[in-house]
């Protein structure tokens, strides 16, 4: 009797911990399989620095589509109170800055936010961007969705490049 219960016991302890590591990696495959790639490719990502007390910035960036036709429709930033998208313009012999709703992204395409081109405004940062920083955001778009990125703060070339590539591509599936 003694020998049952001992093998019965030695039984549930090799059975349980093995369904509860099941169990543990079934939801985590379902999320995965669950979250569909990216078409998206985003570079040079870049903040410009803030200026003394200004809570405001400018953000660029290089995005490749990999995939069919979609729409830029917004940007978030963490530690700013709004992200919108703008343009300039010309009128007469004056730029001028623009709001956009959104921006064709063309199918197996690219879009580049630069310097008096597309960029992004970013409005009421809770403290300084300074050089050397990097800013969790994500870009938004009509069919793909949020797509995260990470962008760095540095100085921009005003030729719409960076002083500095720094090395990093950030994939619409993370960073």
């Amino acid at each position: 009797m003694r020998y049952m219960i001992s093998s019965f016991l030695l039984a549930l302890a090799l059975t349980f911990p093995m369904a509860g590591a099941h169990a543990a990696e079934a939801p985590e495959a379902e999320v995965q399989a669950e979250v569909p790639a990216s078409p998206f490719m985003i570079e040079k990502a870049v903040l410009r620095p803030t200026i003394g007390p200004v809570r405001r910035s400018a953000g660029y960036f290089t995005l490749h589509n990999h995939g069919e036709a979609d729409r830029l429709t917004g940007a978030e930033l963490e530690g700013a109170g709004n992200v919108e998208l703008h343009t300039h313009i010309k009128e007469g012999e004056v730029m001028k800055m623009r709001r956009i709703e959104s921006a064709e992204v063309p199918a197996n395409g690219m879009l580049i936010f630069k310097h008096r081109a597309h960029h992004l405004m970013i409005f009421d940062l809770e403290g300084p961007l300074k050089e050397g920083m990097s800013v969790d955001g994500a870009l938004i778009f009509e069919k793909a969705g949020r797509v995260p990125v990470t962008f760095s703060v540095m100085k921009p070339d005003l030729s719409g490049g960076t002083q500095k590539d720094d090395g990093m591509k950030h994939h619409g599936s993370g960073h």
